[in-house]
């Protein structure tokens, strides 16, 4: 008697098994990367925002952002892009949906919710800068 059925049916079931964990591990690894991007990017062009004088509109900066987002991202497609000012800082959120059709991968990497948000902050305040400018404007007077 040969007995290769059983060979079968246990590597159907771990085929099956390991095509899905590496299903989740692309999609994990992708999360990961856009989460990555979504921070890098904020910061990076809220300093440009700041330190060029506004010279864009906030409105404008913002779906400016949204759109810039959007190119660079690749699981997560990013609605809209929300800019609050503080006393010393600027706090940028950005709304994000996950276009996963898997409900169970959904859940983990977004927690169930069907738009999420990121949120980083950036100062706007460089106490260093302002002190160097003062001792170099008292040295100019000084001389």
């Amino acid at each position: 008697m040969k007995k290769n059925g059983y060979f079968t049916v246990e590597a159907v079931f771990i085929v099956t098994i390991c095509i899905w964990v590496f299903a989740a591990l692309v999609f994990q690894g992708l999360y990961v990367h856009d989460t990555v991007v979504m921070e890098s990017e904020t910061n990076e062009r809220t300093a440009e925002w700041l330190s060029g004088g506004k010279e864009k509109k906030e409105t404008e900066w913002q779906t400016d952002m949204t759109k810039r987002l959007n190119n660079k991202l690749f699981l997560m497609k990013v609605t809209r892009v929300k800019t609050e000012e503080k006393i010393n800082k600027v706090i940028v959120k950005a709304y994000y949906e996950l276009p996963v059709s898997l409900p169970y991968l959904k859940k983990i990497l977004s927690g169930g919710k069907a738009l999420s948000a990121f949120e980083t902050e950036r100062e706007s305040l460089w106490a260093a800068k302002y002190r160097w400018d003062y001792e170099a404007l008292q040295e100019r007077k000084g001389e």
